[in-house]
Formats: C-alpha cells, structure tokens, sequence
C-alpha cells in the first residue's frame, strides 16, 4: 500500500459502526468472489494417446501436464494398470484427491520393488508400506529408454487401507515422478480425475478448499496485517490530527482490534478447510507447523487482550474532564498489569506477524508457483518496509501512551521509571 493509500484510509478519521460493518461485509465479499471464480473454472480433458507399451491395453492416455501416460483395462473386478515416463525415474500413482488418506502404489527403479502403500500425510515419512500387500503382477523396469511400472489389484480389496477405485465415474487419481537414484522428493507430479470404464481423464486443479484456504491466509496474514502493522505503529496520530491539542485518536486502536479480530476468525476457518480437505491436521511439513502454531498465536493475543487493563486518565473518550480521583487506570498509571501485557503483547505480535509472513511463502511454495508470485509478493513487502523506513524517518512513531495523553512528564507514564 501506498503513502496516499495509507492517508486515505486515515482521512476518514474513527469510522462508525456502519462502516466498520461495510468494510468487513467487502472482505468477506471479495473473499467470496474469488472462490466463486475459482469453483466455476473449469477442467480441461485430456486427450487419449497411443504408446507401443499400452497395446494389449484397452485404454491409453496422456496425463495432462505431464509426460506420464496411463493404460489400463478392467477386467471384471479388478484393474491393471501401466505407467510409463521417458528416461530411468520412480513412479508412484495413487488413488484420493491428495496425499493424505490417499492409497498408493510405488515403483523404485532403483531396488526394482513395487510396493501397495497408504499415505498419512505430505511428506517422505508420512508414506508407509501396507500391511497386506493387495497388487499382482507387479513390476517396474526400463525398456526402449523409458521407465515401465506395471501392476493390477482387485477395484474393492477390502483393505482397510485401500481406497476402493470406482469402475465408472470420476476417480480423483494423483501421481509423481522422481529420480532413478533412490526414492524421494519428485520432479514431477499433478492431479487428476479418471473414469477408468469410459476411458476419459479430466484435469483437476487443487482442491477448491484449498485454493480458498490460500486466498484466505494471503489476503489475511501475508497482506492485511503487515498494513495493520504500519496503521498500528504509525497512525496513532493521524496527519489531519491537530496534535497535541487533540489526543487519544481511536482510529488506530479500533482498525487493529476489529481486522485483527477479522483476521484470527477467517484465517482459523480456512485452516478448517485446508484440514478438511487433506483428511486432518497435517504437522508434517514446514508451512503445517508454521500455519499452526500462527493461529495459536492469534487466539493467544485475543485472549491476551483481557489483560489490557482498564484505561483511566484525566478525560474519557469524549474529552470530558474527569475528576483526579476518578484518573487512575491500569493503562493511564501503568501499572504491573499494564507493563506485563505491554512486555508480552508487543514483542509476541510482531513474532506471530513475521510468523504469517513465513507460512504464507511456505504454503504458495506448496502450490509450485512461478517466480513472478515471488517477485510480486516481495514487492509488497518492500513497499512496507519502505513506507515503515519513511515514516519513521519523518517522527512519525509516537509512544502509545504519548499518543493518547500527551508528553507531559505531570502523567505517570511519561516519568522515569
């Protein structure tokens, strides 16, 4: 955000109820949209193939976006399957709409094993061997220069670690490619639905949740609240603001409170989303533990706010004189209370922004973005950190306590300690 966008959030001065209302309605709206346009995009088909290793198969087709193809035949209630990917690489093809939960089967070039796997979640420890081993005619080889995974099992094996593949229908269906040496991190991998009875594929983007759990935790955590942090540290007084003859602006104090507030609820909802949608609570990878702990921290900080204290001071809100024996308040006198909040709130918000930061370029790592999402992002960054350079350059920090009554050391909070 901009010098002149900054001020033109601020030139409104303390919005009321109705707008404080509308401009959350407009979040959530915006939010919406994007999910609308995302549900509505469609998939696009692929396309069948002809490859000599598929002869004796009744289908054949290319994955879409990938060298991958696929062939397989049903023959009553069971499937065999053949995959095959140019050059020497493992292959591992399996059946759900993500990792977790999903059934697999996973060929290593390297050991030349087949293995009937379950996943638990996105990482290498997370895929596990399957107690009973429910594939025949298992095998993965090299031939004319591509990789061959071959194998066939019964559509319902009855494996409590097995996911039944439907013979007509759309069958979400996710597979990789990594390198010959050993089994690990692939190069290659996508997404996509098959009716294995009519030989169709169709593209399947990420699940839709997901893409909503994205759009939700950047435009919340990687975009809302690095702006709540300049609004918070430098517009306790407002440039319209005739300072000091005019202090305690509640501008700041109320668009912090209310979008923080914004934040923590629609951020925990879309973990919610992002959970359904892998089948749990995944901590196995980076960003799972980062996300995590983030909305800890946010409902930590609501629950800290409790002990904010009372206000106190020579004037209420209204600017009415008060009585000296009504101005003493945990925040006016800064009492114990008071300085403990302040010593934990301020150093733990900034750690649980920079915590945001982190697991929303953790998560768009996930998505396999290009560079140009980067570049952008960090862009945005720059320009907050350069509005924070200026406007710390130009005075603009002031002490909370010397924003709400003044410089005068006649108020406790201004006297040395």
């Amino acid at each position: 955000m901009t010098a002149a966008a900054c001020q033109s959030l601020v030139s409104r001065g303390a919005a009321g109820p109705a707008a404080r209302v509308r401009a959350v309605a407009a979040f959530l709206i915006s939010i919406g949209a994007i999910f609308l346009w995302t549900a509505a995009a469609g998939v696009r088909a692929a396309t069948a193939t002809a490859h000599a290793e598929c002869a004796t198969y009744a289908h054949a087709i290319a994955l879409p976006d990938s060298d991958l193809v696929a062939c397989w035949r049903l023959a009553g209630e069971e499937i065999a399957m053949r995959l095959v990917h140019p050059g020497r690489v493992w292959i591992g093809v399996g059946f759900g709409r993500a990792m977790a939960g999903s059934d697999a089967v996973v060929g290593r070039l390297d050991t030349g094993i087949v293995t009937d796997v379950h996943m638990t979640g996105r990482t290498l420890e997370s895929i596990r061997s399957d107690p009973h081993q429910d594939i025949g005619e298992a095998s993965i080889e090299v031939r004319d220069g591509s990789t061959v995974l071959t194998f066939r099992r019964r559509l319902d094996t009855r494996d409590a670690y097995d996911v039944r593949i439907a013979a007509s229908g759309w069958q979400p269906v996710i597979w990789a490619v990594g390198g010959a040496h050993g089994f690990g991190r692939h190069s290659e991998y996508g997404r996509a639905e098959i009716d294995f009875g009519a030989g169709l594929v169709r593209e399947l983007g990420p699940a839709r949740l997901l893409v909503l759990h994205a759009v939700v935790m950047v435009a919340s955590w990687g975009l809302l609240v690095p702006i709540l942090l300049v609004i918070t540290r430098f517009y306790k007084v407002t440039p319209r603001q005739d300072y000091p003859a005019l202090t305690d602006n509640p501008f700041w104090f109320r668009t912090h409170r209310l979008w923080m507030t914004v934040v923590v609820i629609a951020s925990t909802l879309a973990a919610g989303m992002a959970a359904w949608t892998i089948g749990g609570l995944s901590l196995e990878t980076v960003h799972g533990r980062i996300g995590a702990a983030v909305i800890a921290l946010g409902w930590f900080h609501q629950g800290l706010s409790a002990l904010r204290g009372t206000h106190g001071g020579p004037w209420d809100r209204q600017h009415r004189p008060r009585p000296p024996d009504q101005w003493f308040g945990d925040h006016y006198s800064m009492t114990a209370r008071r300085r403990i909040f302040e010593a934990i709130h301020i150093p733990s918000g900034f750690l649980t922004a920079a915590a945001g930061i982190a697991a929303v370029l953790t998560g768009l790592f996930l998505f396999s973005l290009s560079w140009h999402w980067y570049a952008g992002y960090g862009a945005f960054l720059l320009v907050i950190l350069g509005l924070s350079w200026k406007f710390t350059r130009d005075g603009r920090h002031i002490r909370t306590y010397v924003a709400l009554w003044g410089a005068s050391p006649q108020h406790p909070g201004n006297r040395p300690r």
